[in-house]
């Protein structure tokens, strides 16, 4: 059952459409849950209905819209890793590095 004050782990599963993919925030009742659905939100399209922040975590701030990472059936990765790669090397050559 676990240690009272202990750590619990919750997994919830929710079957969706691809077409309409948004699930209701459960941060009002966890708060610790907005960094794992700015995650999902981020990495998967998923929408979560009522999530207040929604900055990215890990992708930068002018990141594709419509590209996400972790899907399975996600077309155009050849082009995020392009992107990713153009802003790596757009970063390095404002600090003056070398690219070699």
């Amino acid at each position: 059952m676990g240690t009272p004050w202990g750590e619990v782990s919750v997994t919830l599963k929710f079957d969706v459409p691809k077409s309409d993919l948004v699930v209701p925030t459960i941060t009002d009742l966890m708060m610790g849950a907005e960094t794992n659905e700015r995650e999902i939100r981020e990495m998967l399209g998923v929408e979560f209905e009522g999530l207040k922040n929604k900055r990215h975590l890990f992708l930068p701030d002018d990141w594709p819209e419509g590209k996400y990472p972790w899907r399975k059936d996600e077309h155009g990765v050849e082009d995020m890793i392009k992107y990713t790669h153009k802003s790596v090397t757009e970063i390095r050559a404002k600090r003056g590095e070398n690219n070699g």
